[in-house]
């Protein structure tokens, strides 16, 4: 993990650029790129997107102009957190970490606050979950799968499952999207891509592949074989849990699901959903 520094700041589109000097060869970073940035899919990174990369060596620079403090990675990402945005304009964040390994490129900036809440006010219980562009959508109380989806949130965000099976997370993520796409009115696929891409979709499906599935009472048969799209998720949290081992599973899950939302959308498509 390196960190890189803020050293330029487009206001209109809401993008920072950082370099961090002394990070691996431009091999490693461009195989990383490809984990990170799917075929025609946004680079989707922990509160952004990475729009702008490249791999800066002194003949570069020179090329471009620019005098950087060394060779490294010159990153341009557009911040999608608006607590985010407004630390990094007011100064209160001017650097950024980065991390390149197997599982791709992972930025964060500091005090990145998640954008799952549930709050109580009198007798008014909701889950908000907010959107790319900072709006926000409500789930309150009255909606019939409620208390099974902020049941499923909090054991994601505790690091204990409890009863809870891939069953449940999947009632819940599915009643998420059909609340989202009666809202906003998208078709179910793309709500689907939408919620995932938020930190309550990201929740549930944590909890979704890191839950075991329910037990049933039947002849004995040859169990089936795990998904390729669960696979996937386990091994890309597994490279997360080698490099961080004071994770948990579920954490080591959830951020694997936030540096490549690719796998969801593998999921729906597995098991008929888009």
């Amino acid at each position: 993990m390196m960190k890189a520094t803020i050293f330029a700041v487009d206001h209109p589109s809401h993008q920072v650029f950082a370099f961090a000097p002394g990070l691996p060869s431009e091999d490693a970073w461009y195989a990383a790129i490809k984990k990170t940035c799917p075929e025609g899919q946004s680079c989707r990174v922990t509160g952004g997107d990475l729009v702008e990369f490249a791999y800066m060596d002194r003949q570069k620079q020179a090329a471009m102009g620019l005098s950087l403090d060394g060779e490294g990675l010159l990153l341009g990402v557009h911040v999608r957190s608006p607590d985010v945005w407004k630390r990094i304009t007011s100064g209160d964040i001017d650097t950024c970490t980065v991390t390149v390994d197997g599982a791709g490129v992972q930025i964060e900036f500091p005090g990145l606050q998640q954008t799952v809440t549930t709050t109580q006010k009198s007798e008014e219980k909701e889950i908000r979950m907010e959107e790319s562009d900072g709006s926000v959508f409500v789930i309150s109380k009255s909606h019939p799968q409620f208390e099974l989806i902020a049941k499923c949130v909090s054991a994601v965000q505790s690091g204990s499952l409890g009863s809870l099976t891939q069953a449940s997370f999947d009632q819940a993520l599915e009643a998420v999207t059909k609340a989202f796409a009666q809202e906003s009115g998208l078709t179910h696929a793309d709500a689907a891509e939408a919620v995932l891409q938020t930190e309550l979709g990201g929740l549930l499906y944590t909890g979704l592949v890191a839950a075991p599935v329910a037990k049933v009472e039947q002849p004995i048969a040859k169990a089936e074989e795990e998904p390729e799209c669960c696979k996937a998720i386990n091994r890309a949290a597994q490279i997360i849990l080698d490099r961080e081992p004071t994770l948990t599973k579920e954490q080591a899950v959830s951020k694997a699901v936030t540096q490549n939302p690719q796998l969801y959308s593998d999921y729906l498509r597995a098991h008929g959903q888009i």
